[in-house]
């Protein structure tokens, strides 16, 4: 079923799986371009420092997004947000540098960063119907941060064994978050 709406008019999904390669980006995206052929505005937040998404939505740059973001605190998110090639898709790019902040926070310990994303998206309620937090292959800040900020999770598996056994320390994660 579809979770409740932590989130005033607008549903925030975090896609992730601290396995790579398990088509998180590509469900994001094309989720994304799916939806908005429905009339939806969408939001894509790349929150993986490879920025797969933000070259696949038209910014192979990156680019001012998240990075900036999580150094200078919840500000406006809606400055970070700018057209995709996909029509009322609008993505936040990544860029290598939040491989740098997740790890500045981690040393310096930064209390409540992991809500930053959310007070965040709390700022643009109401311009999005749907967001989707393309999270990195990890179980780090980023990804904390996103299931901190989101009303529910999407968590694209291969069909293979060791696969769906990684899922279970995900979901353990996902239950303490």
């Amino acid at each position: 079923g579809v979770p409740s709406r932590y989130h005033a008019a607008m549903m925030v999904l975090a896609v992730v799986n601290q396995k790579g390669g398990t088509s998180k980006t590509t469900t994001a995206v094309n989720l994304a371009a799916a939806l908005s052929t429905r009339g939806e505005r969408v939001l894509v937040v790349d929150l993986d420092p490879q920025a797969t998404t933000s070259a696949w939505l038209g910014h192979p740059e990156g680019g001012r997004g998240l990075a900036d973001l999580l150094t200078e605190g919840p500000g406006s998110l809606a400055a970070l947000a700018v057209p995709s090639t996909a029509p009322s898709v609008d993505v936040v790019p990544a860029s290598s540098t939040l491989t740098g902040v997740e790890r500045y926070h981690a040393l310096s310990g930064t209390p409540g960063a992991e809500y930053i994303l959310r007070d965040a998206l709390r700022t643009i309620s109401g311009r999005y119907d749907w967001i989707f937090l393309d999270c990195p292959p990890s179980l780090g800040l980023l990804v904390v941060s996103a299931l901190t900020a989101a009303d529910g999770v999407l968590v694209p598996v291969e069909t293979s064994v060791l696969a769906y056994t990684a899922v279970g320390q995900l979901l353990r994660t996902v239950d303490a978050v």
